[in-house]
């Protein structure tokens, strides 16, 4: 027969020991009952690269202010061979991906480098400025360690942290979903 002390003990034993042998089960994996939720769409840089100090130069030949850069979550596209087909699809997932963040929109921003011996495209609404040898050492596949310079879509942090790299072809789909989940995590707010 239980008594009120053995009683007490007991529960006291199911309310400290339960929670570490259920998180132990949990972890152990036992059932595939757990499927992760998020799945990022673009790889993340182990670590962060730092971007280029150092001014970039506009296609029109101004500078882009040194702090640039330090204001918000830039997406930066690199079109290594110029901007083509290719590049204006990515262009364009960049712009929808951009819009459709909706009121974290003005948390983001959008930056295309091209070659110097290239001509930018007609009709573009953010900076475009001219690739320096810095920028095409940072800027490359992780995938492809060993090459510089690929074309691509990267994402830059406040801090001018180069974190994340999206393939040319990949779509708006996954580039907003990846901004949206890391916008409503992020505390950085513009300024």
């Amino acid at each position: 027969m239980l008594t009120r002390s053995r009683l007490a003990l007991l529960g006291l034993f199911a309310v400290f020991a339960a929670p570490p042998l259920l998180a132990l089960v949990f972890y152990s994996g036992v059932g595939s009952w757990f499927e992760p939720g998020t799945v990022n769409r673009g790889s993340l840089l182990d670590p962060p690269r730092p971007a280029p100090e150092g001014g970039l130069v506009l296609v029109n030949g101004d500078a882009l202010p040194a702090d640039w850069l330090y204001r918000r979550w830039t997406l930066v596209h690199l079109a290594a061979d110029g901007c083509g087909s290719e590049c204006e699809a990515a262009l364009r997932a960049m712009r929808q991906a951009h819009r459709a963040l909706g009121r974290n929109e003005s948390r983001v921003q959008r930056l295309l480098l091209l070659p110097e011996a290239s001509s930018p495209p007609a009709r573009i609404d953010h900076p475009v400025a001219w690739v320096t040898p810095a920028w095409h050492r940072v800027l490359r596949d992780p995938s492809r360690e060993g090459e510089e310079g690929q074309s691509g879509t990267w994402l830059v942090d406040p801090r001018r942290f180069v974190v994340s790299y999206f393939p040319a072809s990949t779509g708006p789909r996954a580039i907003k979903d990846d901004l949206t989940r890391l916008l409503k995590h992020s505390k950085w707010q513009t300024g």
